[in-house]
């Protein structure tokens, strides 16, 4: 058995515990009390646990990563503001190992030196922004706001501390992506459902409780159904990308982990509810790249390829089924002349041109473009705002009438060149570039995973911002720790 490949166990009761974090999140959300009992609850407990195994902390950070959206399951009210649990979970499992492990100079990390001088120079282009946003009187809170996702970077120095084990870590952490795939499909499907049956107006509490925890979106669209998308879904599209190398011919351990098709299948079910064009962008050029990856490296024969080609398309049948169910139920499919999942779908890939969400993001396109121009080496700073006139239905609605003023953009690499500049931009893509290198270097399951990820993660990004967001960084993180500890064990 290959020894990266997690434990089923492991994975069924990480799904357990991450269903029951979210009913508690549910349930402290109607009760406020409960809630702020759960938070600290949820702190202090992680503070324990990182004391006595900060990779057992790092796992829970991970937990909420995956699976909380914007991060605010769980938050604490603090004077006008939030505080959400996953701030308070980086500070503890930060601070945890800055005052245990620092203080030791054999426990600082070792960052490779082939991105050694592409990480500094991204981190220096971020540090420069601040400075630029403050400079120009962008406002310490508006700075801080849109800077704080890449602190996120800070946990580079546990990831690549000696004090990590990370062959002990890795099937954790697959155990952990491959639950949270299992629970956004099932939880988006379970939405989805919900939502076509039952109507918004019998849905409000568990509506608000999605747009006031940050999880995500539900909205009406076309035809009676809803489109419900969670940030969190990339992690199914994520998840599929590092579990599919698993069970490839040619590189799958013996004996095949079949269970590893439900995650797999799951995942795939969460991005086709997502409606997300950009995951399906991403998760095209994904398939695309490990087909490509294969063929030519792993010389999979003729008959092999064959095989992936069937069962690709065995488990985008399951989850389309799955997710016809969900629109259609107690029915597995529409009734005749009744459209269903298949109009959706090809409505969503073939109309472009009068639907907000595509329209919006070329009139941002137009705006962004000139402010790149004011300053496009160094950029602009954290906390620039751009004014342009938004289709968003909700913005229509607003007192602007579609006038539309912001500092966080859809478009993933310009809201970068807008804030650290062309230079920032640059430092990531080598960035990016240097770690597909170092993965491919030794094409296992575990590094060819990694390295698809990357390059859904990167495609994604160009049209919903995910690299300047925890959720991306998070995984651009364990990407960058597997790269350095294969480049150390090949050494």
């Amino acid at each position: 058995m290959n020894e990266y490949v997690p434990r089923f166990r492991t994975y069924w009761w990480l799904c357990v515990a991450l269903a029951v974090n979210e009913g508690l999140s549910f349930l402290g959300y109607l009760q406020p009390a409960l809630g702020r009992l759960l938070f600290g609850g949820i702190v202090v407990g992680t503070a324990i646990i990182s004391w006595r195994s900060i990779e057992a902390g790092l796992l829970i950070l991970l937990a909420e990563l995956f699976v909380g959206g914007k991060g605010y399951l769980f938050s604490l009210t603090v004077g006008p503001g939030r505080v959400s649990i996953r701030l308070a979970l980086f500070v503890v499992v930060l601070g945890v190992w800055l005052i245990r492990f620092s203080s030791q100079r054999s426990n600082w990390p070792v960052i490779p030196g082939r991105v050694r001088p592409w990480l500094y120079g991204l981190l220096a282009s971020i540090s420069l922004g601040i400075i630029l946003g403050l400079a120009r009187g962008n406002g310490f809170t508006a700075v801080f706001f849109d800077v704080n996702a890449y602190l996120f970077f800070a946990l580079v120095a546990v990831l690549l501390s000696p004090v990590i084990n990370v062959r002990r870590l890795i099937p954790n952490i697959l155990a952990l992506v491959a639950a949270a795939a299992t629970i956004l499909g099932l939880k988006s499907l379970l939405t989805l459902g919900l939502f076509v049956q039952l109507q918004i107006d019998g849905l409000r509490t568990l509506y608000k409780w999605i747009r006031d925890t940050g999880i995500g979106e539900v909205a009406p669209i076309f035809g009676g159904t809803y489109r419900v998308f969670f940030q969190s879904q990339i992690y199914g599209l994520l998840g599929v990308s590092l579990l599919v190398p698993f069970v490839l011919p040619a590189i799958r351990p013996t004996p095949n982990p079949r269970w590893l098709f439900i995650p797999i299948t799951l995942g795939v079910a969460a991005v086709l509810v997502s409606l997300s064009r950009s995951f399906w962008l991403g998760g095209g050029v994904a398939a695309v790249s490990l087909l490509v990856l294969g063929w030519r490296q792993l010389r999979w024969s003729v008959a092999q390829a064959v095989r992936i080609v069937l069962a690709s398309f065995a488990v985008v049948a399951v989850a389309y089924t799955l997710n016809s169910w969900a629109l259609n139920f107690p029915y597995p499919f529409p009734l005749p002349g009744s459209g269903g999942q298949g109009t959706i779908l090809r409505q969503r890939l073939t109309e472009f041109g009068g639907e907000a969400a595509a329209t919006s993001r070329i009139t941002l396109f137009k705006a962004l473009i000139p402010v790149i121009g004011r300053q496009p080496i160094i950029g602009s700073g954290f906390g620039t705002v751009v004014t342009y006139r938004s289709d968003d239905p909700r913005q229509q609605q607003s007192p602007s009438r579609g006038i539309y003023t912001t500092d966080a953009f859809e478009l993933g690499y310009l809201d970068m060149a807008v804030k650290i500049g062309l230079l920032g931009v640059a430092f990531f893509l080598v960035l990016l570039s240097r770690m597909l290198a170092m993965l491919l270097q030794r094409l296992d399951p575990l590094s060819l995973g990694f390295a698809v990820g990357l390059i859904a993660l990167a495609t994604v990004h160009l049209t919903t911002p995910y690299l300047n967001h925890p959720l991306g960084i998070g995984f651009l993180l364990l990407a960058l720790t597997v790269a350095a500890w294969r480049n150390r064990t090949t050494a």
